[in-house]
């Protein structure tokens, strides 16, 4: 029996000490163990909190015969506690004077003593307000506080706390403010009267010292009542002492929630309640809370005014930092940088660092390992907005780092902004180890991430980084939404990201083949975005669906990705770009994309073959045709198979043809110089009646007169710089043939009939000069006997002009 006595002593003051709070939860739990033991402890002779209460109630008798102690006799009156509740009282006892637990545990013994309703529970509470050694100032405010709030205040509590006001610990600020608070509990005219009387030491009070009066006054200031406030204005009279009307100034400027200056008199104070005294209570009150709200609003608008000079005295000093890297020579930037973006600065000046790196990054600048470091340091910061801008900025400098950094916290990471960075990463630098994690953000990410997390898949699709076991388990997931019919429609369950999704697993999922077949065909009605999302996904995937693709293409939004998807198919890049310049919807924008698409993929001797691409010169513009026309040449010239000029060769007719067409759109644009320029590049043929009919129909334009097939309103007046430079350039390019002086005959006459001397512009004479000088030194004049000349040096001869200045048929076959 001794050791079970000894095991329980040892077992309350182990829990008491350390663990207080499950100890009361076991405790509260098991009420028969407690009644055991107990039981053992009192039969043992141990002391109980039946003992401890009867000898406080026996100190409370002797301290007071003459008046009778009502604690006393409540104690005397009440039938003994049970075991189990003299276990449970004896616990809360110790709790509440010697616990470790700290406040929290303080005062939660405290509540049980309060709220139990023995008066055994509440004499151990008076005798910690009443002995002559008072407890320690926590132990009072822990009383106190459970008192006021508890449903059911006990009475008994009230005279020992009103005699404690100024007498226990009177100087502690926080015993008179929980002392004035428990005391609001009970009905105001069984406090206030006594309050009052020893704030004015009048009346029973009258001898009392000032620390009962300073604590008296103080707790008044609780008390939003008539009588209070008269009390504490009456302790303004100049007869109180000072430190007395300070007091009752503060009490009552927290009574009324006025913001007075200084210490009113109490003619002031006196004045102010006059007009309000007869409003009662309640008007006490309603000035109370309208004072304290026009208080709050004052301190809400001094710290905005605080924040708002602190927000500008950060700003000024990120631009400062600022200025001060620029001035900074080159070579010392790094090392300024790496300072701003330490850990111990701002959080301003490190964003301000992040921006600098990238601002070096995009003026091509080389960043040094330490700045890549302190980078990759902040991009584990414990501040989100930090960590997001330090993954984007690394993943400028250092994308293979920043990934295998995003792989590593992938999974650790839930602010939504961060795991945006991270997907941006992902997107840019797929990391096979951080698939799994993108899946479960488009499965169960939600709607903030699910468009970035489906980006970055694709690009790990794109990359061959994901597995394709993976991406049949998303399309899975995906196929399932898309076909949920009872439900709504299509665009209800996925969103156009899905689509393009759908294109990089159907080769894994054959449903999802059948969805973007329905999707590309018009079969289901859905907004265009999910067309589109096909399309880009189909000519980007796999090429199963090229054939649906080229057939949506009439959309002129779908005609750039089937465009893309014919490049990147082999095999079937001449009959899908036929296709697509046979589409009658795309405008001429569309057509010439095809045609540049056909001219870089098939040879200069072939495009000319494929008589359906010619066909879609038709359907583009006259600058777009010129221009197409001019970039084929370039392509030729720059391949193998365009470097052959040969009579006749393939290519050199190929060429010869592209030529002669290009100068007729020169000629139907009005450009005789650009025509005489294709003219020019184009080989000659055994019999090219297209070529000189071409060189006489440019002579006709030079010389003022249009093809019958564009007559304008009027004659074509064609600028005398025109002339000149297409002179220039036939003399440029002459061959001395007849042909050539014929031309050069022609031309120079119109231009000298045509050119009015002295031109304006100096140079533009200097240049007209200059050209009729070499054309005289061109041009060899007619000898006056041909006979005596041997044929072989006969000079030849320029054809006479006709008044319109057209060129016979006979001539043009003579000089060809």
């Amino acid at each position: 029996m001794t050791a079970l006595k000894t095991a329980f002593r040892i077992s309350i003051v182990q829990c008491c000490r350390y663990a207080w709070a499950v100890t009361l939860g076991i405790f509260l739990c098991l009420p028969a163990h407690l009644q055991r033991t107990g039981s053992a402890m009192q039969e043992d002779g141990s002391e109980t909190a039946a003992d401890l209460t009867q000898d406080s109630a026996e100190q409370s008798t002797a301290a007071d015969d003459t008046t009778g102690d009502p604690t006393a006799a409540a104690v005397e009156a009440t039938p003994d506690l049970t075991d189990e509740q003299r276990a449970d009282l004896e616990l809360w006892t110790s709790a509440l004077n010697q616990s470790p637990g700290g406040p929290q545990t303080r005062e939660t013994a405290a509540r049980r003593l309060v709220d139990s309703g023995w008066p055994q529970a509440h004499a151990v509470l008076i005798q910690q307000l009443t002995a002559p050694q008072p407890a320690a100032p926590d132990v009072i405010v822990a009383i106190c506080r459970a008192v006021s709030e508890s449903r059911n205040p006990p009475d008994i509590m009230l005279a020992p706390m009103l005699d404690a006001v100024g007498t226990i610990h009177g100087d502690d600020p926080a015993v008179i403010a929980a002392l004035a608070q428990a005391l609001t509990v009970y009905p105001h005219d069984e406090v206030l009267p006594t309050l009052i009387a020893r704030a004015l030491a009048t009346g029973a009070a009258a001898d009392a010292d000032m620390g009962a009066r300073l604590s008296a006054i103080a707790a008044l200031g609780k008390f939003a009542e008539i009588d209070a406030v008269d009390g504490l204005i009456g302790c303004l009279h100049a007869a109180q002492p000072e430190s007395v009307r300070l007091a009752a100034n503060q009490a009552l400027r927290e009574l009324t929630g006025l913001a007075v200056d200084g210490n009113w008199s109490v003619k002031e104070w006196s004045q102010w309640w006059a007009t309000r005294r007869d409003f009662g209570r309640e008007g006490l009150l309603t000035n109370a809370v309208k004072e304290l709200r026009s208080r709050l609003a004052d301190f809400v608008s001094r710290v905005q005014a605080l924040e708002r000079d602190q927000q500008q005295l950060l700003s000024e000093l990120v631009t400062s930092l600022e200025r001060q890297y620029w001035l900074n020579p080159t070579a010392d930037r790094p090392a300024l940088l790496v300072q701003l973006l330490a850990s111990g600065s701002r959080r301003q000046v490190r964003l301000l660092g992040l921006r600098l790196v990238e601002r070096a990054v995009s003026n091509a600048e080389a960043v040094p390992l330490p700045v890549i470091d302190a980078v990759a340091a902040m991009a584990e910061d414990s501040d989100t907005q930090l960590r997001a801008g330090a993954l984007r900025r690394l993943a400028l400098i250092d994308s293979a780092r920043a990934s295998a950094l995003v792989a590593q916290r992938f999974g650790q990471e839930r602010d939504v902004a961060v795991l945006q960075a991270m997907l941006s990463v992902l997107t840019a630098q797929p990391e096979a180890s951080a698939v799994p994690g993108i899946v479960t953000l488009i499965t169960d990410g939600g709607p903030a991430l699910h468009e970035q997390a489906c980006q970055s898949l694709i690009a790990a699709a794109r990359s061959n980084v994901a597995e394709r076991e993976t991406l049949r388990q998303v399309a899975d997931i995906l196929a399932d939404r898309a076909l949920v019919e009872e439900m709504g429609s299509l665009s209800d369950h996925i969103q156009p990201i899905d689509v393009e999704l759908l294109c990089w697993t159907r080769g894994s999922h054959e449903m999802a083949a059948v969805i973007i077949r329905q999707i590309l065909t018009g079969q289901v009605e859905l907004p265009e975005a999910y067309l589109l999302a096909a399309a880009r996904g189909t000519s980007q995937a796999d090429g199963s669906l090229t054939g649906e693709l080229i057939a949506a293409a009439a959309n002129p939004q779908v005609f750039p990705w089937a465009v893309a998807a014919i490049q990147k198919r082999d095999g079937v890049t001449i009959v899908g770009l036929q296709s697509l310049i046979a589409m009658p919807c795309p405008g001429p924008t569309r057509r010439l994309e095809a045609l540049n698409r056909m001219v870089t993929d098939l040879p200069i001797e072939r495009w000319i073959e494929a008589d359906d691409c010619v066909a879609g010169l038709a359907y583009i513009g006259l600058s777009q045709r010129i221009e197409w026309l001019a970039r084929v040449l370039n392509v030729g010239e720059g391949t193998s198979n365009g470097s052959t000029t040969g009579t006749n060769g393939s290519s050199g007719q190929s060429k010869r043809a592209v030529c002669l067409r290009l100068a007729e759109l020169h000629l139907e644009n009005c450009d005789p110089a650009s025509a005489f320029l294709a003219l020019q590049a184009a080989p000659a043929g055994d019999s090219d009646q297209a070529r000189v009919t071409s060189v006489s129909q440019v002579a006709q334009l030079m010389q003022g007169n249009l093809p019958a097939a564009a007559q304008p309103n009027e004659p074509l007046q064609i600028p005398i710089p025109v002339w000149i430079e297409a002179i220039e350039r036939l003399l440029d390019c002459d061959d001395g043939s007849p042909e050539s002086d014929q031309r050069l005959t022609l031309l120079s006459t119109a231009l000298m009939q045509r050119a009015e001397l002295p031109l304006d512009d100096d140079q533009l004479q200097h240049r007209y000069d200059r050209l009729v000088q070499r054309i005289n030194e061109r041009i060899t004049p007619v000898a006056e006997d041909p006979e005596s000349v041997p044929d072989d040096e006969q000079p030849p001869v320029p054809q006479p002009v006709p008044e319109d200045g057209a060129v016979t048929g006979e001539d043009d076959e003579d000089s060809g």
